[in-house]
């Protein structure tokens, strides 16, 4: 019958200087799934090793750099007649950026490419380069919202009671618009799955309010 076994080790240490850290984690998976197709028993073992990495860079309070890079790989066997034995590559790997442009106005960045190798459909043997940025600003309708530097808007806010409540920001999601909105993938028992995205690439405005109300005083 189904069964499945799995095992996983996560770990993170920081790098020389409290700056810089390393974390991951190893992953690996055996699922023996078993299924009726055309009326015959079908037995398929699925073997799945990921192996993913983190470095991160941290200066001050104003810039993170991370860089970060995924495995995975999969390898499946089965008896079953015309069943082709799957030996098949995901990767993905790239970087995420943070700035602090100034106390009030926040870029986060992160730019990642897709890979998927080893597939019998040419069609999913893809290279996919995604590109996601966001701009965020808090702001206050009762004083300035521009400060130069963190002190600066800690000093302006004792003027006034309380954190910026107000935040717009704006996100684009795949600015090179390399993402299809079909998705190609393979089930335990090795049969091809369609998924449809309908909105690949697109651009989000928000505006949200934050309050805090303080119990009252006995």
């Amino acid at each position: 019958g189904n069964r499945r076994a799995y095992f996983n080790l996560y770990y993170s240490t920081p790098l020389g200087k409290k700056h810089y850290d390393l974390s991951g984690s190893t992953r690996w998976n055996l699922n023996h799934s078993v299924d009726i197709i055309n009326s015959q028993l079908s037995a398929v073992t699925n073997h799945s090793l990921e192996q993913h990495l983190e470095l991160g860079a941290r200066y001050a309070d104003r810039l993170t750099l991370q860089l970060s890079g995924n495995v995975a790989w999969q390898y499946a066997t089965s008896k079953r007649e015309n069943y082709h034995t799957r030996n098949t590559w995901d990767l993905s790997y790239g970087p995420e950026l943070d700035f602090k442009i100034c106390a009030d106005l926040r870029l986060n960045t992160t730019f990642t490419v897709y890979q998927r190798r080893g597939y019998d459909d040419r069609s999913m043997n893809e290279t996919e380069m995604v590109w996601n940025a966001g701009l965020e600003w808090n702001f206050d309708f009762r004083r300035s919202s521009y400060a130069r530097t963190t002190a600066d808007a800690d000093a302006a806010s004792k003027s006034s009671s309380g954190p910026r409540p107000w935040t717009i920001s704006v996100k684009a999601h795949d600015l090179l618009q390399q993402l299809s909105n079909t998705r190609r993938v393979l089930n335990a028992q090795g049969i091809t799955e369609t998924w449809y995205n309908t909105i690949p690439s697109y651009v989000m405005l928000s505006l949200t309010y934050r309050f805090a109300k303080l119990p009252k005083k006995k």
